[in-house]
């Protein structure tokens, strides 16, 4: 746990490094547009910020669990605990999977709605009715929203799939 948690810390290093080196090198594209929010670095800018901040605090909080570690001996999970912890990644990339290419044909709408509903059945250890009641809620409520933001603000078309035929 405690290499792990070490090796954590020299990835977040590096993706804050990455994340200054892309902060500055954006800054180099040219300017013109008569607002700075239309320059080209505006949003890597952005973007970059949001890496560093995000690094920042996962090093922080890397480096207070591995304190905690050193100073109460807490050992690592059992194994089952993190062979079901891997089975679930695994699954969930599964069901990203099946999300991204069977979009095109069954549509946006009920692949979305399938894939809240899925990866809530991984995260929570008992699925019972009333999770299941709002999870469903939810994901009602976020494919409406996606819709309308997507298709009202920012004039984007959602892939209808079969629902093709009734709109």
């Amino acid at each position: 746990m405690y290499k792990k948690k070490m090796w954590e810390i020299v990835f977040t290093v590096f993706l804050f490094l990455l994340s200054i080196a892309i902060f500055f090198y954006s800054g180099v594209f040219p300017r013109g547009f008569p607002h700075p929010s239309q320059y080209p670095s505006f949003w890597p800018r952005i973007i970059a910020s949001f890496i560093m901040f995000s690094t920042a605090i996962m090093s922080v909080s890397n480096i207070i669990e591995i304190r905690k570690i050193k100073n109460t001996g807490d050992k690592p999970g059992t194994k089952k605990k993190d062979q079901q912890k891997t089975w679930k990644v695994f699954m969930a990339l599964v069901i990203m999977f099946f999300y991204i290419y069977l979009t095109k044909f069954i549509g946006f709408h009920i692949m979305t709605i399938l894939l809240i509903i899925g990866l809530s059945f991984l995260i929570y250890d008992e699925f019972n009715l009333k999770t299941f009641g709002k999870t469903i809620i939810l994901a009602v409520v976020v494919v409406g929203l996606m819709t309308y933001f997507f298709g009202n603000l920012l004039n984007a078309k959602l892939e209808p799939g079969l629902l093709r035929m009734f709109f």
